[in-house]
């Protein structure tokens, strides 16, 4: 199982989380090899396409994917390196701070 930090997030998107990953096996510190947003509720895929959306347009690459109960969304973006996980965990802040922005939130 990967380990995962979690950011907390505003609460206009009370249903979005953040986790920055390594794999379990992985002996990087405190550094991380894939960011993760998982979003959840009725807003769920709306929410997960502007944060896409934002980071497509700051050049980030991010894949979306609709979960396995099918009513939520997680967008994935992974680095070639090990990033700090704090750098991450910023990282989707800042993107999930641009997907309010253009919900208009």
């Amino acid at each position: 199982m990967p380990r995962s930090r979690t950011l907390a997030v505003p609460a206009s998107f009370t249903h979005a989380r953040v986790h920055a990953y390594s794999p379990a096996a992985a002996d990087d510190g405190d550094r991380c090899w894939w960011l993760a947003a998982d979003f959840d509720g009725t807003a769920a895929m709306l929410d997960a396409l502007n944060y896409v959306k934002a980071a497509r347009a700051l050049g980030v690459p991010a894949g979306l994917e609709v979960s396995r109960s099918g009513i939520g969304a997680h967008a994935w973006t992974f680095f070639t390196a090990p990033v700090p996980a704090e750098t991450a965990r910023r990282l989707g802040a800042g993107l999930l701070r641009e997907a309010m922005a253009l919900r208009g939130r």
